[in-house]
């Protein structure tokens, strides 16, 4: 992919952006240093105009210099393979709530909801799951593999009724 430069909104004459996701003074070549933030993961950049400094977010830069202001001001940044540092143009874009939080329940990255496996409390794993509808299929009651994987019968019929 060719590297495209657009002056940074806000910071023309003084930054430009590139559609890899880098950085640079206007008619510079090196790239401007970037953090990645502990607390939230996200890469950020310094920018400083008139004696006064600034850190913004990166992703949100690229966006508004290489596609421009959000739809609407409940529009947020996706990422779409989940990498909060990987600010390719072809990685993100605005969307809704919803489509951000759908990207995130497709990566992986969605937090605060675990289910299946990945949830704490969970006593099957999704290989056990296959194989208690396979025992059910095959004719077995369910208090037969409620005992044989140690959890409640009305936990093996809702397995069956993939509930």
């Amino acid at each position: 992919m060719t590297e495209i430069w657009k002056p940074v909104p806000g910071f023309e004459g003084y930054y430009e952006c590139s559609n890899l996701g880098e950085f640079r003074h206007v008619g510079k070549t090196v790239y401007l240093a970037k953090t990645v933030s502990k607390r939230n993961g996200y890469v950020y950049v310094r920018l400083s105009k008139k004696g006064k400094a600034l850190s913004k977010r990166a992703h949100v830069m690229i966006l508004l210099a290489h596609v421009g202001p959000r739809p609407s001001p409940s529009h947020e940044t996706r990422h779409f393979d989940g990498t909060r540092t990987n600010n390719r143009l072809d990685n993100i874009s605005w969307g809704t709530r919803s489509e951000n939080t759908l990207d995130k329940g497709r990566h992986g990255t969605l937090k605060g909801v675990n289910s299946g496996e990945k949830n704490g409390r969970s006593k099957l794993t999704s290989d056990e799951v296959f194989h208690i509808r396979n025992l059910h299929q095959e004719g077995w009651s369910s208090k037969e593999i409620a005992a044989t994987f140690s959890v409640s019968q009305v936990t093996i019929e809702r397995i069956a009724a993939r509930r």
